[in-house]
């Protein structure tokens, strides 16, 4: 650049000369990265923390930092939280005239409903406050040895506990194919225990994740598999863990179904547009009736197909006589009033009942909600898929 000025004032160099020397100039400065240019050297004795005289850190070189984990883990996130929910409670508590240290979630409720009344039907639109403890959920810290490396192998996966039962399990269900047929036969059979599998709800708070519908469904079958191999006493430690035993009870005698006589229960059922109440009373002598909307049952539904609908889950139950059935109905037809007391009727048994029946309840159909309703006529058709009949001319 200096030659190049020089030449210009000596009169040396002609004008298209110069402006090609310019136009080169530039591009070569277009290259150069503009953070470089607008800050000069750094002096010798300038300390290295001096932000006046450093080079500016370049715009590029800006990595955006994650916003931070909203859960439990955070503990300068979980105090700010609640600092600010003892805040509000507080807040709460002076307007409303409560006892501060004697509020439940329910005061809570209503009175964020009454100071701040809202319109919208969605419910999670609506203001509401809550403890951050329900509403961020826990999250376990991952645990690392003195070099700072994870212990749990599964660390990169996104249930991290959950992956390392199922890979011990797997393990062991090798471990037991690998047997010679010569060992399972000299052990002899499985042996037979009343329990049940740990339940997904109840494996959640164990490991403090959530698992999937279908990965505990994988994870039951391959209990399934351990627990029926006849070498499975070999490794009840692990099996137990995830086991839940009957407290003396046996699930197959007929005392399991008797009734536990809870004073009343009350359940309500649906059926096309019929509406149903059921309220049972336990009658210790067997002497219980059936009354719908005041009236005899056999006096209300003159068919004997929906007799059957109210009766059939007591006689699933073997509960008839049992409890005195008083049944409140209205709007449908008979038909839709017999589906909706039958639910009812199903529903108000459940708090009576051992989980074998209940269970037996569920596989039979009476705990589901029925929503099949009729189809609608379609336009330009006789019904709702008959066609009108095709005529060539």
């Amino acid at each position: 650049v200096i030659l190049l000025l020089n030449s210009v004032c000596n009169g040396g160099v002609e004008h298209s000369t110069m402006m090609s020397s310019l136009a080169s100039f530039r591009r070569s400065m277009s290259n150069i990265p503009r953070w470089k240019t607008m800050a000069g050297p750094v002096l010798p004795n300038t300390p290295p923390n001096d932000p006046y005289m450093q080079d500016p850190v370049p715009p590029h070189r800006f990595v955006q930092q994650p916003p931070p984990l909203k859960n439990s883990g955070d503990k300068a996130f979980m105090a700010d939280q609640m600092r600010r929910f003892d805040l509000g409670k507080r807040h709460l508590a002076n307007m409303m005239g409560f006892e501060m240290s004697a509020m439940t979630e329910r005061d809570i409720e209503y009175s964020i409903r009454y100071l701040f009344p809202c319109g919208l039907t969605e419910k999670s639109a609506r203001p509401s406050m809550a403890d951050p403890r329900s509403v961020f959920p826990p999250v376990k810290q991952l645990d690392i040895d003195e070099m700072g490396r994870p212990k749990n192998p599964f660390f990169y996966t996104e249930q991290k506990s959950f992956s390392m039962i199922c890979f011990e399990i797997a393990s062991i269900y090798h471990q037991l194919e690998q047997e010679s047929p010569e060992n399972i036969s000299s052990f002899g059979t499985a042996r037979v225990e009343s329990f049940r599998w740990i339940s997904n709800k109840e494996l959640n708070n164990l490991l403090t994740e959530t698992i999937h519908v279908g990965a505990y469904r994988y994870f039951l079958r391959m209990l399934d598999r351990i627990s029926s191999h006849p070498l499975a006493a070999e490794y009840s430690d692990t099996l137990d863990k995830y086991k839940v035993m009957y407290d003396n009870v046996d699930i197959h005698s007929r005392e399991s179904t008797e009734a536990k006589f809870v004073e009343k229960s009350k359940a309500t059922g649906k059926r096309f547009t019929a509406r149903a109440l059921v309220t049972l009373t336990p009658k210790p002598d067997r002497m219980g009736t059936i009354t719908v909307n005041d009236t005899l049952f056999s006096n209300f539904f003159f068919n004997i197909r929906d007799r059957e609908q109210v009766i059939f889950p007591l006689i699933v139950t073997d509960s008839m006589g049992r409890f005195d059935v008083s049944v409140t109905v209205e709007s449908g037809g008979r038909v839709g009033q017999a589906g909706a007391v039958r639910l009812a009727v199903a529903k108000a048994l459940v708090p009576h009942l051992d989980e074998a029946t209940v269970e037996r309840l569920r596989l039979c159909g009476l705990l589901t909600y029925d929503r099949r309703k009729r189809e609608r006529k379609k336009v330009s058709q006789h019904g709702a898929r008959r066609k009108k009949s095709f005529r060539k001319r």
